[in-house]
């Protein structure tokens, strides 16, 4: 509430009053914050100037296209470990080594991994960077490895019996039986990646986001840009949407991962 307040000052209205509702001596309520924020709100990279209409469609590739792909891995992973891992007997080494993978902290990944997506060619590409994503490990691996045990295998034996194949039974039975976790996931997915600054800021430098944008305000010098209100504005304009999104999905995220998503 204070962060949209102070968005509708000037400068001079901020510093005098950095807490209170704009006052007409200081020049009342500045909706023009907003306005000077879609014309000059822009971040440089290597091809140019890239203003807030392509920072917007970066981040939609980026949330949704990227997003989806990375669970589409994991929920596959988990499903072949949880339902058909007591066939193979070293399945416990990729178990120890998702684990490490995920909570050893290693100094020299990132370095290792930006080389490797300069020579596998994803890097600064965004398509080509998200399809790389359909990894088959990660924290919805747990998730999913979870909603897979938790599901009976007699419908999938109900299927084999009349004649359906593994895919088939894991697409047209087991699949859709996990839709509310698939949508869950997925929207974590979206709001997580829609704030995320860092990765495109690393690996997509030509495709920034508006999270990236938004953290660039601060090194701002144009005319204008340079004030809080304005900067306040910039942040709301990233974080309404996905504070949005998560009021409208908070109880089903909730119920869905606490109690019902296990059950399918």
């Amino acid at each position: 509430g204070w962060g949209i307040v102070q968005s509708f000052k000037d400068v001079m209205g901020f510093w005098f009053d950095p807490v209170g509702f704009p006052k007409k001596e200081y020049g009342g309520w500045q909706f023009s914050n907003y306005t000077l924020l879609a014309e000059k709100f822009r971040i440089i990279t290597s091809s140019g100037w890239v203003y807030l209409p392509k920072m917007l469609k970066n981040t939609l590739v980026y949330c949704i296209f990227y997003g989806f792909l990375s669970l589409v891995g994991p929920i596959m992973t988990s499903y072949i470990y949880a339902k058909y891992s007591k066939r193979v007997k070293w399945t416990k080494i990729v178990w120890i080594l998702l684990l490490i993978n995920m909570y050893v902290p290693l100094s020299a990944s990132l370095a290792s991994s930006i080389e490797l997506s300069m020579k596998l060619g994803y890097y600064d590409n965004i398509w080509l960077f998200s399809i790389c994503s359909l990894g088959g490990f990660g924290g919805c691996f747990l998730v999913y490895y979870a909603v897979w045990k938790g599901l009976s295998w007699d419908y999938a034996e109900a299927a084999f019996i009349d004649g359906a194949g593994h895919f088939r039974v894991f697409l047209s039975i087991m699949l859709p039986m996990t839709a509310t976790v698939f949508g869950v996931l997925f929207i974590t997915a979206v709001i997580g990646n829609w704030s995320d600054y860092q990765t495109p800021m690393i690996y997509l430098p030509s495709y920034p986001t508006l999270a990236l944008g938004v953290f660039g305000l601060q090194f701002s010098v144009e005319t204008g840009m340079t004030g809080v209100p304005v900067k306040l504005a910039g942040l709301l304009v990233c974080a309404v949407p996905m504070f949005t999104l998560f009021m409208v999905f908070k109880d089903k995220i909730m119920t869905s991962l606490t109690i019902g998503g296990l059950k399918g």
